[in-house]
């Protein structure tokens, strides 16, 4: 990956993880120029912060955004209840883990998970 090809700085993180063809849509080809500037600066600018905070060597993004309908099947298969409390208590479990922050620096959820608290009540 280079300069002249890269969709602002966002595709130079992309090809530093591999993921460089997840981004090459907004590199090349017609109207190319108007994909690459598609964000105002401002929005731009509070992108690129969230992408370099997430983007950190050795850490990476965890997919806990299984619904009820994907994961209680899963639940079922090991004999766990499948209940709301039941994923909160799964989802917790992963979040707070000995290490986990070590590990991550982002987590995708699945909608229930967003306003859910913890069993300390945050």
């Amino acid at each position: 990956c280079n300069d002249t090809c890269c969709w602002h700085r966002y595709h130079h993180i992309c090809c530093s993880t591999k993921l460089c063809t997840m981004a090459a849509h907004h590199c090349i080809g017609t109207g190319a120029d108007e994909r690459r500037h598609w964000l105002a600066p401002d929005k731009a600018a509070a992108l690129e912060s969230t992408v370099q905070a997430i983007a950190v060597a050795g850490k990476g993004i965890s997919a806990c955004d299984e619904s009820g309908r994907t994961i209680n099947p899963r639940f079922a298969n090991v004999g766990v209840e499948a209940t709301e409390e039941m994923r909160r208590v799964y989802r917790e479990t992963l979040f707070s883990a000995p290490g986990a922050t070590d590990c991550l620096t982002a987590v995708i959820l699945d909608p229930e998970t967003v306003f859910q608290q913890d069993s300390n009540g945050t």
